[in-house]
């Protein structure tokens, strides 16, 4: 039997979260989780467990969605085994999207990443992908990424999470934390 379209399925579970989410979300093509505030303990539990947990890529959105979240999807890429992951599961929805940008920092240069192989390997599966420029001051990467999306009007952003440990990034901060807080758009993430 062949799909053409998309589907969607809803179910309501009872249990621990983190038992339930990555039970299903191990089944499942796609997580969708609301964006968790660092008030909320449950809204933490429910991503960690998403991302963490399910081996699956797992879109993070706001209150307000855009109209066509597939309308320019930009790629925050810093050539992390994380980063991969998102782009490979990301893969159905960057095929659908009009617009495919890359934003990646310059200082990841030095660390084997050139930026130049994603869009490459993208045209291999039918997909054109135009640089962003980055930033080019590191602690600066979360702020870079969100102006740029805004200034792009990018729909969707497509990253790792927690490329480096949580625990480095509780202390110093980090681009996975600052999405989270201060993105202006949906986040399809993967770990």
């Amino acid at each position: 039997m062949r799909l053409d379209s998309c589907f969607a399925s809803w179910s309501e579970q009872l249990g621990d979260i983190e038992t339930v989410v990555a039970h299903f979300g191990r089944v499942s093509d796609l997580i969708l989780v609301q964006r968790p505030l660092s008030s909320s303990v449950q809204g933490q539990r429910r991503f960690d467990a998403a991302v963490f947990e399910s081996g699956r890529p797992t879109l993070v959105v706001g209150e307000r969605l855009p109209f066509d979240i597939t309308d320019h999807v930009m790629i925050a890429w810093n050539g992390s085994l994380e980063a991969s992951r998102a782009v490979l599961g990301a893969m159905p929805l960057l095929n659908l999207a009009a617009c495919v940008s890359i934003f990646a920092a310059p200082q990841y240069e030095g660390e084997n990443v050139d930026a130049a192989d994603l869009p490459e390997s993208l045209t291999w599966h039918g997909i054109r992908a135009r640089q962003v420029p980055g930033p080019r001051d590191e602690n600066s990467i979360g702020a870079a990424l969100v102006s740029a999306a805004v200034e792009q009007q990018a729909t969707m952003i497509v990253m790792g999470a927690y490329t480096h440990s949580r625990l480095r990034q509780s202390f110093l901060g980090g681009v996975t934390r600052h999405l989270l807080a201060h993105a202006p758009v949906p986040l399809l993430m993967s770990h």
